[in-house]
């Protein structure tokens, strides 16, 4: 075997074959010697050194081929060999050198998680250049070069194992066994598949990734290597990505080529012959690789790279092997678009003979055992391919058609036709294997008080699937329903379907590939997979979601009776005496409202109706609600951009003192003499009606403002004449720890307070409490009332509430929990270039997302969601908020402990991290 060039010898050949004095760095590959060149002059190149033997006019293919993919996908950058196609340079051991352009950017395969957008990206790229080299004609000898003979080919893969397993360890030679047994039952016919020419080697090592400038998102720029070129099925240039990608993700392997799939097909449609062989041909891709790296490894001792590359992809052929192939083309029919297979018939009787009034207890479709509150973050367990009822012992079963019994086992009976299997699961049979039974056939009798039922198109197929996959397999496992008299669900779209259908557009969800919730307990929400996610952005469950007391007040009064405020009852009256006891003594005068909107908009006709006037100041970058009237004062860049040119003549706008993003940083004059300008130019008018701010800047991500501003402005507007409103829906309510109100921390009380959201744990309700003169001037004018806000169930809730968040010591937790969190985040700040700031009080938090080139400038927002989407993988719920959408919220229910501080922590160092081995370009 000729001896590999050292670093030295790479530099002296580039200087002496093509007059460059460089640097040379080796780096990893499995078959070629690669060197990084880099010129004192700054250029940069790649010196690719290949085996003595190696075909020229191979190596001029590539070449073309790498011209024309450039000239077919401008975007996509590929190595350009440096003095035209010629095939490289002979060197005198027999060995061939070519030296070409560097493709900038990072290998994805050098980058430690690639989300789901990236995977389908990856098949995306595949397809593209799949679509590039249909209809390219190499010129001279490279023409000849296109058919050659390759062990990478897939097609060619049963015959390239079986010469090469008998040499292989024990371990990969296992694995290949396992692998041709698969493929040897379900391989391609020869001329089944289309063919053309193909890179077949698309994986994250042979791409390169950076950062779009313009929103932080990952895209894929580049693409090297084309030594594996050759003619073959078109399906093998989507088994190379596929296969890649499921060995980034070992725990859902059919997930990933499902990604890989989408992305292809979005350029180029597969055949039904295609999407019939396609889980074939990534199995004897992925085979190939173990069994061809593992015999080089034999010869390569020192060679880490290849090492790595045998570990990696033994476990993703294991991985892969572990999926029920028949699963696998039901799911990769629905990734390409195709029509489902049609569902196996479930006619027949009711395997009961009384089927009326039963317990359900678990549908089809529905998550299976769901993990416990002790549980930190799970994986997820699954949802159901079977109903499961209630049924007394010793209940006799009968057969649901006209079959043979199949399996019988201890607790489990199927009964077999030619298109079904009816499998029927806590039973005691009563009949033998191989006995034909009739419809209405006793089969045998409920074993321990609980029977389920599960049809499938063919034995062994899954009792359980991820709810993803779950409408495409529902052409393999139907729904049972009929078969216990009850109404069939149908086989179900995908979560959020009929959203899309019918729900209002503008009506956004989190992520973009959102969770479908199916329960909450505390501070943790589960998804319909059974996954468990730490929700540090839900406020509005500020005592935790589906807390005991809460649901039973709502649930005891909601027997007893519910109507408007305009009747007497006690709840409210308990409610008020309650709410007085952590209000300051100038604001006991209480309006029971519906929500934030409503209270802040009551606020403002309060203010109106006791000055007799109509202008009211409030802040930039600020959101207070939904109505016209609050509206009007959104500045919000996210939520209204045009507020400038569609501002209101009653709504004046003053500086917000935010120190961290403010024109004047944390020069308190300044900020005032802005608000003195606007009530100046008022006092002309007449004068405004109010001043209206969060005494900590919630939109903005829980800025704090700068120390002194509101005592300051509350005595400037006063002096004016007009009412302080002090919106504390998102920042109060013991939230901030060490005071029950944010505005309680400069020492002041305002005219107005308004809060909602926290006070009914997300049950409709809020409420204003003022001073006793202003409500006596809005009662000399109107009367007032809100249906559900001030009604006996929404205040046997707040109630409720209130009582948990003094009871359980709420305000207390918030403090401490919020001590711990800077301490982690303050960590954070000092040692990640991409924070630039932790705000905030207690358990209202924003962490502040920056480029990381040692400036304030603020993260992309694609970048942020993005971060915001790795989190929720990572078992974190957190969303980006503030005036450039890169500010991450922390305000989590007010029950959250310390070890969920440190878990959050963790997983956004972790997230952060990630983020930070991708360059933007």
């Amino acid at each position: 075997m000729t001896a590999s060039l050292s670093v030295d010898d790479a530099a002296a050949l580039v200087r002496s074959t093509w007059g460059l004095d460089a640097h040379v760095l080796e780096r990893g590959s499995s078959e070629a010697q690669v060197f990084d060149v880099r010129a004192i002059d700054g250029t940069r190149t790649a010196l690719k050194v290949l085996r003595a033997g190696e075909d020229r006019d191979f190596l001029r293919l590539q070449s073309e081929v790498a011209e024309h993919v450039a000239s077919a996908c401008p975007d996509l950058r590929t190595p350009r060999e440096l003095g035209g196609t010629t095939g490289g340079t002979s060197l005198p051991d027999g060995r061939t050198a070519v030296l070409s352009t560097w493709v900038p950017g990072r290998v994805l395969g050098e980058v430690s998680h690639l989300g789901p957008h990236v995977i389908r990206s990856l098949g995306r790229v595949a397809g593209r250049v799949s679509a590039a080299l249909a209809g390219f004609t190499p010129t001279g000898g490279a023409a000849t070069a296109v058919h050659r003979v390759s062990d990478w080919d897939p097609q060619h893969a049963r015959e390239t194992l079986r010469r090469v397993e008998a040499d292989l360890p024990a371990v990969q030679r296992a694995l290949v066994v396992r692998a041709l047994t698969v493929l040897d039952a379900s391989f391609p016919v020869a001329d089944a598949l289309p063919r053309q020419l193909a890179h077949t080697d698309i994986t994250d090592w042979n791409v390169l990734g950076s950062r779009r400038a313009a929103d932080g998102s990952v895209t894929i720029d580049g693409v090297i290597d084309f030594g594996d070129l050759v003619h073959t099925w078109r399906l093998s240039e989507v088994a190379a990505p596929a296969h890649a990608a499921a060995s980034r993700q070992l725990a859902d392997p059919l997930g990933a080529v499902g990604d890989v799939v989408r992305g292809f097909t979005s350029v180029v449609p597969l055949t039904a012959a295609e999407i019939h062989h396609l889980w074939t041909v990534v199995l004897a891709r992925a085979a190939l690789c173990v069994a061809l790296e593992a015999a080089e490894a034999l010869h390569a001792d020192d060679n880490r790279y290849l090492t790595d590359l045998v570990a990696t992809d033994g476990a993703a052929l294991g991985a892969l092997l572990q999926v029920d192939a028949r699963v696998a083309a039901a799911v990769l029919r629905d990734a390409a678009g195709h029509a489902a297979v049609p569902a196996p018939a479930v006619d027949g009787v009711p395997v009961l003979a009384d089927t009326s009034g039963l317990e359900v207890l678990r549908r089809w479709g529905d998550p299976v055992d769901l993990p416990g509150e002790e549980d930190r973050v799970v994986d997820p367990v699954g949802t159901a391919l079977s109903t499961e009822v209630a049924v007394p012992e010793r209940t006799p079963v009968l057969s649901p058609v006209a079959g043979t019994v199949g399996a019988v086992e201890d607790d489990e009976v199927q009964i077999l036709t030619a298109t079904s299997v009816f499998t029927l699961g806590g039973v005691r049979p009563r009949l033998p294997a191989g006995r034909t039974v009739a419809a209405g056939d006793v089969v045998g009798v409920v074993r321990e008080d609980r029977l389920r039922v599960h049809v499938g198109s063919a034995v062994g197929l899954p009792q359980t699937c991820r709810a993803r996959d779950l409408p495409a397999l529902a052409a393999l496992c139907p729904d049972p329903a009929e078969l216990l008299g009850l109404p069939a669900r149908g086989n179900r779209t995908a979560p959020g379907t009929s959203r899309g259908r019918y729900v209002a557009a503008a009506q956004e969800l989190y992520y973009d590939q959102p969770a479908t919730i199916v329960r909450g307990r505390g501070q943790w929400l589960w998804d319909d997979s059974g996954r468990r996610l730490l929700d540090v952005v839900n406020n509005v469950a500020a005592v935790g979601h589906a807390h005991p007391r809460v649901t039973a007040a709502a649930v005891d009064q909601f027997q007893r009776h519910n109507t408007n405020s305009r009747f007497l009852y006690d709840a409210m009256d308990e409610y008020a005496e309650l709410l007085a006891t952590v209000l300051p003594e100038e604001l006991r005068c209480l309006f029971f409202v519906n929500s934030g909107s409503e209270a802040v908009d009551l606020a403002l006709q309060l203010a109106r109706a006791h000055t007799g006037r109509r202008p009211v100041v409030a802040l930039e970058n600020a959101y207070h609600g939904w109505t016209t009237g609050t509206w009007e004062l959104a500045t919000m860049p996210g939520d209204r951009p045009d507020w400038r040119s569609t501002l209101s003549p009653d709504v004046w706008i003053a500086e917000a003192p935010d120190a961290f993003h403010g024109a004047h940083g944390d020069d308190l004059p300044a900020y005032l003499a802005s608000l003195t300008d606007q009530l100046t130019d008022l006092a002309a008018r007449g004068g405004p009606a109010a001043f209206v701010c969060e005494p900590l800047l919630g939109s903005q991500g829980g800025v704090e403002p700068v120390p002194g501003y509101l005592r300051s402005a509350y005595e400037m507007v006063r002096a004016a004449g007009a009412v302080t409103i002090a919106d504390e829906i998102q920042v109060g309510f013991a939230r901030t720890g060490a005071t029950f109100w944010a505005f309680e921390a400069e020492g002041i009380v305002p005219d107005v307070l308004v809060a909602a959201k926290a006070v009914g744990n997300g049950h409709p309700l809020g409420f204003v409490a003022c001073r006793p003169e202003i409500a006596e001037s809005f009662a000399a004018q109107r009367s007032f009332f809100s249906s559900p806000g001030g009604g006996p169930v929404s205040c046997r809730i707040g109630t409720a509430v209130l009582r948990a968040v003094i009871d359980e010591g709420l305000q207390q937790n918030a403090h401490t929990v919020g001590a711990r969190l800077s301490e982690r985040l303050g960590e954070l700040a000092r040692t990640s270039p991409v924070v630039g700031a932790v705000h905030g009080r207690g358990l209202y938090r924003g962490v502040e997302l920056v480029s990381g080139d040692g400036s304030r400038n603020p993260m992309a927002p694609g970048a942020a969601r993005s971060i915001a989407e790795r989190m929720r993988e990572l078992g974190v719920i957190t969303q980006p908020t503030g005036i450039d959408g890169n500010v991450l919220k922390f305000k989590p229910p007010l029950c959250i402990e310390e070890v969920d501080a440190d878990f959050f922590a963790d997983q956004l160092e972790r997230a952060l991290a990630e983020h930070q081995e991708i360059p933007c370009r």
